[in-house]
């Protein structure tokens, strides 16, 4: 059905079946095939991802905890135009700081997490709420109260 949506240039209906087909995906194997599928569509550079499908892709990415993958999109997203928005960054951080399966992602690779924080305020998207949770209790989780509390001071 979404090669025929693609190939006939119906692009809204076609994109919102690659959401749920992403959406669909009940574990690691079951997204990396849709990915793969996803990515042979997309090749050709007429059906790309619009901001909602990259945020529901990431999302689930982050569910599995495929850091790299994660990673992956992101740059994927940066490179084809497609603005961030608050959701794709605070996916992006929250990926970053909890605890998943990919070792980078495991040693709570905070750098990176701040990196996008930090990219997020230079560009004028402001942190709220949701940011500054997920930041600090990383922090904490490392027993970095110092920082976590420093944080909690830039959150006012």
């Amino acid at each position: 059905m979404l090669n025929r949506l693609v190939r006939d240039r119906i692009f809204a209906p076609a994109d919102h079946v690659r959401i749920l087909m992403i959406k669909s995906c009940r574990n690691e194997e079951e997204l990396k095939r849709v990915i793969e599928y996803l990515n042979g569509i997309t090749a050709n550079g007429v059906f790309g991802f619009t901001l909602y499908s990259f945020n529901t892709l990431l999302l689930q990415l982050g569910k599995f905890g495929l850091v790299t993958l994660a990673q992956n999109v992101y740059t994927q997203l940066l490179s084809s135009g497609v603005k961030p928005s608050l959701l794709t960054l605070n996916t992006m951080i929250n990926i970053f700081c909890k605890e998943g399966k990919v070792q980078e992602a495991m040693n709570r690779n905070l750098d990176k997490a701040f990196e996008v924080f930090d990219w997020m305020v230079k560009d004028g998207c402001d942190p709220n709420s949701v940011t500054y949770s997920t930041l600090i209790n990383a922090l904490c989780n490392e027993g970095s109260i110092g920082e976590a509390m420093n944080m909690l001071g830039r959150n006012d």
